[in-house]
């Protein structure tokens, strides 16, 4: 059983460490990696240039009047407060559904010095069943009845208050819920959701009950220590458990932030983004009050503001879906409809994140380290795609997904699999190297492993010119009846040793030991050009290493060349490499008539070694299996000093 696991432990340990140690990142990384993660789903669902796999067409439900290039250059100056009720009054009268304004007024003087009051009054003659909004403050200091006169005219497009302390989130979480001195108010897409769904403005207490309700209040008073703004009774009877924030029929997930001004309750709803905003229906300002630009406002909501490069505040801001700067106009479109598709996003639940977080890693370095590498990167590839898709359609329904952590861990469990994997297949390797390197040369048996698995172990063979020396111990039968069988394998052994170390001095390759006699073979299964000379060399130093031995044994070495069927016979289960033909049995013949400490060789040897070795031509004789009388030579000595040094 623990054989059967083994192979699964190793990956899967790896994969579950990895996981972890994704999972200490993703708990660790705080704000900075919620921005990593963040920007990579823009990168790969929103941004432009990108594959924007979470886009979508904007509902058509909203039209942008914007003060343009075009504008300022017919215009030559920002626009009058007389030229904007002229154009709210022609949006108006072509049957917009609502018009605001998201150009925000500051005025902080009295009511009597006001000069935005001639504006307000204006507004309020037009402002036909709540139709007309506008991004206004007003002092404190107004008389309370005058606030509440003017307060249906006002919404506020709170994204111009940089109401997180994180500007990186400035765009992304839109705040909920704003605070004046009259009161807590829906900011300016909760408001024109509820007209778009024919619901009545939320009053203030209202807002405030569905701020305790839902935990808002709670969040509030946390990022407040102290509340020395804010009056102590605003927080009783607040719920603590943050739960949706009721729109409607709308359930708004909401998301804490942190807030730089009292003013702002630190709970806001994020924005999809998933219209790209050059598919918005925009009309220049100078064009507002033409009939061809009137025509497309019926029904619609319409969104008054400056383009990016117009705004006298210069307040523009990053968006996920264009690599300009947008106004804030743009920002309050793409807030409004997330809430008019609907599209509301919602974090992972926890367990989902850091459950796939782990899962991933642990897959990938399965299939990464059982099995093999080609098909180890489809697996890998092919579990990535998934995810990837997986993400996609949970993106697409509102969820919050992380295409970074979980698939870069995938990743990296899968190359340590795939490289542990590979570490103990050379370490497997070098083991076989080195065990079947004590019976044939390291370099045979590289060469098999190299080869694919079905190549190895198929049986069959290939005629090859190889070289075959046997080598017989003269003597060893009557040597070993007369000593104790221990010392005879010790001696037989010793004698071996040195035939097999002179044999792979030269590359021969070991075929078997057939009692006290050597099967060599040269040329097969490596190609070896100077074979012949080889296999002369070794049997060379065969004798020479022999010639002092301790058991005073020595042996007869007969060397032929010739045609031969080398390769694995035998059975699947049960191979040997080895060599058979009339060539192998004519070296065995050979071997039988040499005499004890000699070399014989076939002529076809000897015509190899002319320049090399000192030949003593001998009477032919005859071998079992062959017709002819074979021509015969022993080698007496190496001609020049030193060949035997090596090849």
């Amino acid at each position: 059983m623990s054989r059967k696991l083994g192979p699964l432990l190793v990956p899967l340990l790896l994969g579950l460490t990895v996981g972890l140690a994704a999972v200490a990142i993703l708990r660790l990384g705080g704000a900075a990696m919620a921005r990593v993660q963040v920007a990579a789903s823009d990168l790969l669902f929103l941004r432009a240039g990108g594959p924007r796999l979470g886009a979508r067409h904007p509902t058509g439900e909203i039209v942008l009047v914007q003060f343009d290039p075009r504008s300022a250059s017919e215009m030559k100056s920002a626009p009058s407060y007389e030229q904007d009720l002229a154009i709210y009054r022609a949006l108006l009268a072509a049957g917009a559904a609502v018009v605001a304004d998201t150009r925000m007024i500051a005025d902080a003087s009295g009511a009597e010095a006001s000069t935005a009051r001639p504006l307000l009054d204006a507004m309020l003659a037009i402002n036909g069943e709540g139709r007309l909004l506008r991004d206004i403050w007003l002092a404190g200091n107004w008389p309370a009845e005058m606030l509440a006169r003017y307060r249906p005219l006002v919404a506020h497009n709170i994204i111009n208050m940089h109401a997180n302390a994180d500007s990186f989130f400035d765009t992304r979480v839109y705040p909920l819920v704003v605070a004046e001195a009259t009161g807590t108010y829906e900011t300016l897409p909760l408001l024109l959701a509820r007209r778009a769904a024919k619901l009545p403005p939320a009053e203030p207490q209202e807002t405030l009950a569905e701020m305790k309700r839902s935990g808002v209040i709670a969040a509030w008073r946390a990022s407040l220590p102290g509340n020395v703004h804010l009056p102590a009774a605003m927080f009783v009877d607040a719920a603590d458990a943050p739960s949706d924030y009721q729109l409607g029929e709308l359930r708004l997930p909401w998301y804490p932030f942190r807030a730089t001004t009292p003013t702002v309750p630190p709970a806001g709803y994020w924005i999809s983004y998933a219209s790209v905003p050059e598919r918005y229906q925009r009309i220049s300002y100078v064009d507002a009050t033409r009939p061809e630009s009137l025509a497309k406002v019926k029904g619609k909501i319409v969104l008054i503001g400056f383009a990016a490069a117009t705004d006298p505040t210069s307040e523009t801001y990053t968006v996920p879906t264009s690599h300009d700067r947008a106004p804030g106009v743009e920002v309050a479109a793409a807030a409004l409809e997330t809430l008019l598709a609907p599209r509301l996003t919602r974090a992972l639940p926890r367990w989902l994140l850091l459950g796939t977080v782990v899962l991933l890693p642990i897959v990938a370095a399965l299939a990464g380290g059982l099995l093999r590498p080609l098909p180890a990167s489809g697996a890998v590839a092919s579990l990535l795609l998934l995810f990837l898709f997986v993400s996609v359609v949970a993106y697409q329904s509102g969820w919050l997904v992380d295409v970074i952590v979980a698939p870069v861990a995938a990743l990296a469990a899968a190359t340590l699999s795939g490289a542990e994997r590979y570490w103990r297949e050379v370490r497997a390797k070098s083991r076989i190297v080195d065990l079947f390197g004590r019976y044939v040369p390291k370099a045979v048996v590289n060469q098999l492993i190299q080869q694919r698995q079905a190549d190895a172990l198929a049986l069959g063979g290939e005629n090859r010119d190889v070289t075959v020396l046997f080598a017989d111990i003269r003597g060893f039968t009557s040597y070993a009846e007369r000593i104790a069988p221990e010392e005879v394998l010790r001696q037989l052994n010793s004698l071996l040793k040195i035939m097999v170390d002179c044999t792979f001095a030269h590359e021969g390759t070991v075929d078997k030991f057939i009692g006290d006699c050597v099967l060599v073979l040269f040329n097969a299964p490596l190609d070896q050009p100077d074979h012949v000379l080889r296999a002369a060399r070794t049997a060379w130093a065969m004798q020479q290493g022999l010639a002092n031995h301790a058991s005073g044994l020595a042996v007869g070495i007969g060397v032929h060349r010739g045609i031969a069927v080398v390769g694995r016979v035998g059975t699947p289960e049960r191979m040997e490499y080895t060599a058979i033909g009339s060539t192998v049995n004519v070296a065995s013949r050979l071997c039988g008539v040499a005499p004890s400490g000699k070399i014989i060789v076939s002529d076809d040897v000897a015509r190899e070694l002319g320049e090399h070795f000192l030949l003593e031509p001998q009477p032919p004789v005859h071998v079992k299996g062959v017709e002819a009388a074979l021509a015969t030579s022993i080698i007496s000595g190496p001609l020049k000093a030193g060949m035997m040094k090596g090849i």
